[in-house]
C-alpha cells in the first residue's frame, strides 16, 4: 500500500500522534498535517523482514520538508465519519443473519442449521430462513476447514465492523464530483483503529493478546466480506412506478490484499493480521447502497460500539440494540412491541449468548442480571427512552420470561434521525 500514502498524512502507530507542522518561527501558522509527496523503497533488511519505505513529507502551509519511514507510521487524514449508521435493507438482513448464524454449521437441529456445505461445488451456502435471500461462500482450491472456521468466527461484533466500514466508504465521496464513472471509493482500513472504533479494543493498556484478539475479529470480518456472495430479492419500491425493485448482489467488498503495495505487514509475527489494508465496495453494492430508494438507516452504531464488547451484559446490549434500532426505523420512530426471545435469539450475543446460558442449570439465573444491565446500557446511551414499563422478573419460569412481549420506547438517539422518515410496517410486527 506504499503508493496509497501519496497525498495523505501519517501518524505514529505506537502513540497515535499525527505528524504536524507549526511553522519555523518566521512563517507561523496553525498546526498543519504533513502530507506525503514522495515514497522511496529501501533495501530489504538482513533478517528477511519487508523493506522499509522512506516517506518525504511536506507541510502544505509553509513547505517544510522532513523524512520518516512507513514501518513506523500509518496513513491518516482520510475522511472517516465520527458516526456510523445501522443499516437495515434486505441484502443486509441476509448478510447480518448469516454472520451471526455462523456457529450453526454443526447445529443438531435442522431449523437452526442455515449454513450447509456442498463439497461438489466447493462452497458453503446460507439460506435465510425468512427473507428468501442466500449467500454463497466458495473456497475454491483452499482448505474447506479454512472457510468453515471463517464462517464460525463471525458474530455481532463483526456487524459493527460492517456498519462502520460502509459508513467510512460512503463518506469518501460526500460532496465530491471527481470519482470517475464506474469507480467506487477506496479507503485504507487501519485494522487496529477499526477494532478500537467498534469497541473491540477499549484502551492502549490492554495486553498484546487482547489487542490481537480484537484485530483478528476485524480482519476475519473483512475476509468474509470479500468472499461472501450475497443474493437477495429486495423489497424497495420504485418511487415512479411504485413497483417492487429486485436486487441481486455479489460480494460486498474488494480487498486489495494480495499485493505488497496494498497491505502493510503485521507488526507482530504471531498475529498473521496486517496493519492496514486497502478496500473498496464492489460496483453493485456501491450502486445499491447509494440508491435513495434504499438509503434508510438509523444512527446508533457508534453508541453500541462504546458498550463493553467482552462483558456479557455489554455483548447482550450490542445485539439487542441493533434489533431495536432496526424496529424503530421500520416503525417510523414509534414504540415497538418485541419479545425477549426475538431480542435474545435473533442476533445471539457474541459473549454468553442467552440460549447457551439458559441451558446451564446452575447459572441460568444470570440471564436476568445480564438482561437488566443490558437495558440500562441502552438507556444510558440514548437508544431507549427508559426501561420497558411492563418488564417483569423471570421468577424461575424462563420460557414465559423469553416469550414475554415488552414495549420499547425510542430514546433521543434514534428519534433524532428517524423524524420524518416513511414507515415501512411490513416487517414491523409484534415479535
Amino acid at each position: 500500500m506504499i503508493e496509497a500514502y501519496i497525498g495523505k498524512g501519517v501518524q505514529w502507530r505506537t502513540s497515535g500522534e499525527r505528524l504536524t507542522c507549526s511553522g519555523d518561527g518566521v512563517r507561523r501558522h496553525r498546526p498543519k498535517l504533513f502530507k506525503v509527496v514522495e515514497v522511496e523503497m529501501l533495501d530489504p533488511l538482513p533478517d528477511g523482514q519487508p523493506p522499509n519505505a522512506a516517506l518525504l513529507l511536506k507541510c502544505p502551509e509553509c513547505g517544510e520538508v522532513r523524512y520518516t519511514f512507513a514501518k513506523d507510521v500509518v496513513p491518516c487524514g482520510e475522511p472517516a465519519p465520527e458516526r456510523f449508521p445501522v443499516r437495515a435493507e434486505p441484502p443486509l438482513y441476509v448478510l447480518q443473519q448469516a454472520m451471526v448464524d455462523g456457529k450453526t454449521i454443526d447445529a443438531p437441529t435442522p431449523d437452526r442449521q442455515h449454513w450447509k456445505h456442498y463439497p461438489p461445488g466447493r462452497v458453503y451456502v446460507y439460506q435465510h430462513p425468512k427473507h428468501g435471500g442466500y449467500i454463497q461462500a466458495p473456497y475454491g482450491d483452499e482448505d474447506p476447514a479454512f472457510m468453515e472456521a471463517l464462517i464460525k468466527q463471525q458474530s455481532v461484533d463483526g456487524l459493527l465492523v460492517v456498519w462502520c466500514l460502509i459508513a467510512q466508504l460512503l463518506a469518501q465521496d460526500e460532496g465530491r464530483d471527481d470519482i470517475p464513472a464506474g469507480m467506487t471509493p477506496t479507503v485504507i482500513v487501519d485494522i487496529y483503529d477499526m477494532a478500537r472504533r467498534v469497541g473491540l479494543i477499549r484502551n492502549r493498556a490492554k495486553s498484546r493478546k487482547d489487542t490481537l484478539h480484537g484485530m483478528r475479529k476485524v480482519w476475519d470480518t473483512l475476509r468474509a466480506l470479500e468472499r461472501y456472495r450475497v443474493y437477495s430479492e429486495g423489497r424497495g419500491i420504485d418511487p415512479e412506478t411504485r413497483q417492487e425493485v429486485r436486487t441481486v448482489l455479489e460480494s460486498p467488498l474488494i480487498m486489495f490484499g494480495s499485493t505488497e503495495r496494498a497491505t502493510q505487514p503485521s507488526l507482530w509475527t504471531e498475529a498473521s493480521v496486517p496493519v492496514a489494508v486497502e478496500v473498496s465496495l464492489t460496483t453493485e453494492w456501491y450502486r445499491y447502497l447509494k440508491d435513495p430508494r434504499y438509503a434508510i438507516y438509523s444512527v446508533g452504531g457508534e453508541a453500541l460500539a462504546k458498550l463493553p464488547a467482552r462483558q456479557p451484559a455489554g455483548a447482550w446490549a450490542r445485539a439487542i440494540g441493533m434489533l431495536v434500532l432496526q424496529q424503530f426505523r421500520l416503525n417510523g420512530g414509534k414504540p415497538v412491541v418485541l419479545s425477549r426471545r426475538y431480542l435474545l435469539t435473533r442476533l445471539p450475543a457474541a459473549v454468553q449468548p442467552a440460549e447457551q446460558l439458559l441451558a446451564d442449570v446452575d447459572h441460568k439465573g444470570r440471564a436476568q442480571q445480564y438482561w437488566d444491565r443490558a437495558i440500562r446500557y441502552l438507556v444510558q446511551v440514548g437508544i431507549l427512552a427508559h426501561p420497558p414499563q411492563d418488564d417483569a422478573p423471570a421468577n424461575g419460569d424462563w420460557d414465559a420470561w423469553l416469550e414475554r412481549k415488552l414495549t420499547f420506547v425510542p430514546g433521543a438517539l434514534p428519534l433524532t434521525a428517524l423524524r420524518g422518515l416513511p414507515t415501512d410496517s411490513r416487517d414491523c410486527k409484534e415479535r
